[in-house]
This record gives structure tokens, sequence and C-alpha cells, in this order.
């Protein structure tokens, strides 16, 4: 957001293995006085051809600045995803599926959200890419999400969608140059306005790739 104090950012890798993949991820929200950390280790790994599943452990960190401290708990989460066919994949995903507890005193009981997420993703022709979801943090409302990716170029994209609860629109772009993936984006949050988000990727061995595919 534009607002310093909820500044986000976040820093992760991707290893492909013999049986799967292994990721490492550092996320981290707030600034001096307040900010919260999450590192999480996931591995992923096909189960079946049309069936993947992946986990991840989560250490959080919460830090107050002053009297109040810090805390810190581990969490877990999961998902798996079911692909049909070449056109239409269907997910589900759940964090914290055991409540955990961030932070507990004589007058408050702090726990990590506990989110469920359904999702699908359907190719619309070679340009279009059209997704739908519907989330459930059980202390909320559900909200449902929708989006669309539009390719009229090659390693051009163009991307909106939208939530429900809170209301979200958002607008972006990417661009594939070789190796290298570049995404901007805007959204537009019913409470906090405006938000600009910016990434870049890097991705070893894209361009032997792509030259082998090529010949």
């Amino acid at each position: 957001f534009l607002a310093p104090e909820f500044a986000f950012s976040t820093l992760g890798a991707l290893v492909p293995i013999k049986t799967g993949a292994i990721g490492v991820s550092v996320k981290r929200l707030g600034f001096n006085q307040f900010n919260q950390t999450k590192i999480g280790l996931a591995y992923g790994m096909r189960l079946a051809p049309t069936l993947s599943a992946g986990i991840q452990l989560n250490a959080h960190h919460l830090f107050f600045a002053g009297e109040y401290g810090s805390a810190s708990a581990i969490t877990a989460e999961g998902g798996i995803i079911y692909s049909p066919n070449s056109k239409l994949d269907v997910g589900f995903h759940i964090l914290n599926p055991t409540r955990t507890k961030i932070y507990q005193d004589n007058q408050s009981d702090e726990r990590i959200s506990t989110i469920f997420n359904l999702g699908l993703a359907y190719q619309l022709g070679d340009m279009v890419l059209v997704t739908s979801g519907v989330e459930k943090n059980i202390d909320a409302d559900f909200s449902f999400k929708a989006g669309v990716e539009f390719e009229p170029i090659k390693n051009i994209t163009f991307r909106t969608g939208m939530a429900s609860k809170p209301s979200m629109l958002s607008f972006g772009m990417g661009y594939n140059l070789q190796s290298f993936h570049i995404d901007f984006a805007f959204t537009r949050h019913e409470y906090l306005g405006y938000t600009p988000h910016f990434s870049l990727s890097y991705v070893f061995g894209a361009k032997a790739s792509s030259t082998t595919e090529t010949e």
C-alpha cells in the first residue's frame, strides 16, 4: 500500500528436483515500529498425471516496538491441483488448519488466520485465461474472486481482476524478456485506496530451453 506502515515485500526461489520442486520464501509486512515476517519452506510433487500436491511449513514473527515485544509461531499450509485436461485446472488450498496462536495473554487470544481457497483456471483459446475462486477466512465472510489474463502479443500479458470482500479491483501487465519476467499492477482497495505492485523474477536455463524448443 502507499502508506509506509503497510509496505509489503517478498523474496522467493523455486528449485526443481528429481521428485518435484522445493521452494523457499520470505515475506515482510509493516515498518520499523510494527512488522510481520513469514519464512516458508515448501515441497510440491505430481502424484498422478492429473493431480499435483504441495505442503509448506512457515515460521511467523510478529514485532511490536516498545513494551509489547514480539511473538513467534509455526504453521503449515497445503494444497492440491487437479488438471483433467490441458485447459482446466481446479485447486484447493488451506492455510493454518490447526488454528495456531501467535499471541496470548490474560486479555487476548490472537490466532493466525485459517483460510480456505477453492479456485479454477480455464484456458479460453490461445490468448485468454479465465480464473475464478472463493476464499473463506473462518473469522470473516466469504470473498469471491475472478480474473482474466489476455496475451495479444507473445510475451506481453494484460491482466484484470476483482474480489468481493473486501472489495478490490486490479489491473496489470507482464513482460517476458527471455529469462526475466517483469510484472506491474495497481489495485484499488475499498478502505486502503490504490496500491502499486512490482515483481521481477529470473528463470535459470530459460533461454537455453527456449532455443532447444525452437530447433
